[in-house]
């Protein structure tokens, strides 16, 4: 009890204390991860901008572990949970199966079908997992968020294989092999601003440079140029604690709460003459569920949809940030803290997703899954 009464005092101690050692962003902060050329004058930047891109930027589910990932029968009711009970059909039978019935196969099942792999490896491979209910957070939201913001929303399509059976794929089946392609198998190269804060790491919060969440200033610089100039959005792990919760961000708005010419804070970074306070609002895709009860459910207003959603119909959520920016004597942004709670993003991360990939690499090729990119040319 002893030894538990002294942890507990300095997870007290520590979380407490914000032990941010320099506002000045480090290697894994900066912005230059992202992009050589960002503009650093706080007056060039915009205060608001949004991705425009036709209609990327989507919901989907997550695919939770505990349903199986891309193994879970969405369309059947009642078969949340069940993806290690249900036998995949044999071959044999498919050309007697109407396409009602093949339609509500799992996306890993329709999958293999299609590529004519009738030992269902996938499938094999995903009923292998034995997650708990501890697990519910985990998915596929990673390869979700990619796909998300470098793919327009496919839409649902019949497959007709080589050998001219037809296979229903909705959006939701197309959406969910997407996530599993992109957090899986893709070879894209990925840039990262920031670092995740894990485990045990948490606990004792700011002894750690990973569990400082990522530089206030660096947030706004990236937030800024792609979002506001660039009009691209980017990936955030919203949650700076042990779970990851990555989503799409899509648009901010921001104001200027105050600016500081004289009296700066003590810590200060090295060249800084003015801090200027801000507000920023957030607009993220947020999953089709994404809480543990909407979860647990298994109702159609929380499983993946057959029909594109459509502009009007994604999911979003919204947080705001305050932070005070450091500015040069030339209004450059040089450093920066984050202000009030410890609610702030893990990091920002952006993968480069490109469909032709998924065509001319090897490894896809040999997988057969080139298919996917044919699929996605069909939607």
């Amino acid at each position: 009890m002893k030894n538990f009464a002294l942890l507990a005092a300095g997870i007290a101690f520590v979380s407490g204390t914000h032990a941010y050692a320099d506002r000045k962003w480090n290697e894994a902060n900066d912005p230059k991860n992202f992009e050589s050329n960002y503009i650093y004058n706080f007056n060039r930047l915009p205060l608001d901008g949004n991705l425009d891109a036709g209609t990327k930027g989507w919901s989907d589910s997550y695919w939770p572990a505990t349903r199986g990932y891309i193994a879970d029968r969405w369309q059947v009711p009642g078969s949340a949970f069940n993806f290690k009970e249900y036998t995949a059909p044999p071959a044999y039978r498919l050309s007697s199966m109407t396409e009602s019935q093949l339609n509500l196969l799992s996306p890993a099942e329709k999958f293999d079908i299609i590529r004519g792999k009738f030992d269902y490896p996938i499938l094999t491979e995903l009923k292998k997992a034995n997650p708990g209910p501890k697990d519910w957070w985990r998915g596929l939201c990673g390869g979700w968020t990619a796909a998300s913001l470098a793919i327009d929303e496919p839409a649902p399509i019949v497959y007709q294989t080589r050998t001219g059976l037809k296979v229903p794929m909705g959006s939701g089946d197309i959406k969910g092999l997407l996530a599993y392609y992109y957090a899986n198998l893709d070879r894209g190269e990925a840039a990262y601003v920031g670092k995740s804060c894990r485990g045990y790491k948490k606990l004792f919060f700011g002894l750690d440079s990973s569990c400082s969440d990522m530089n206030a200033a660096a947030f706004h610089v990236v937030m800024t140029n792609e979002l506001g100039l660039r009009k691209h959005g980017f990936a955030m792990d919203r949650d700076p604690g042990a779970e990851t919760w990555n989503q799409p961000v899509v648009a901010f708005t921001s104001k200027v709460l105050n600016i500081k010419n004289h009296g700066l804070s003590k810590k200060k970074s090295d060249g800084a003459v003015k801090e200027v306070t801000m507000s920023a609002t957030v607009t993220y895709v947020n999953e089709l569920y994404d809480t543990k009860e909407e979860m647990l459910e298994n109702d159609k207003h929380v499983a993946p949809n057959y029909e594109r959603l459509g502009k009007g119909n994604q999911h979003y959520g919204t947080l705001t940030y305050e932070y005070v920016l450091e500015l040069d004597a030339y209004d450059n942004i040089i450093g920066g803290d984050w202000t009030g709670g410890d609610d702030h993003p893990d990091m920002l991360w952006r993968q480069k997703v490109k469909i032709e990939n998924m065509a001319s690499d090897t490894a896809s090729q040999k997988d057969d899954w080139s298919i996917l990119a044919d699929i996605l040319k069909q939607s």
